[in-house]
């Protein structure tokens, strides 16, 4: 049974994925996430484009695991999720 939310006895809320939005279709291939529901889900997107302070950049899957385009890069290690980095 997945768990989409932990709280406390006192009521501290510690984790709460209620509210998240993420679906495999939006979270980069390969990526390892929760859904709403508490649920593992594994990205399948392979190309985005994104607007960032009013510019299309555009990242495109190539087999390195690196999402680039000039001047732009997204590094996923699949090693450890949690070390995304996006310059641009």
């Amino acid at each position: 049974m997945a768990n989409n939310k932990v709280q406390l006895s006192d009521g501290t809320v510690l984790l709460d994925l209620t509210g998240d939005t993420v679906t495999p279709e939006t979270l980069m291939a390969g990526v390892i996430a929760h859904n709403a529901a508490g649920e593992r889900i594994v990205g399948i997107c392979v190309a985005k484009e994104f607007n960032v302070d009013g510019s299309v950049v555009k990242l495109v899957d190539v087999p390195s695991r690196t999402m680039q385009q000039e001047g732009s890069t997204l590094k996923l290690s699949p090693a450890a999720i949690n070390e995304h980095t996006l310059t641009i």
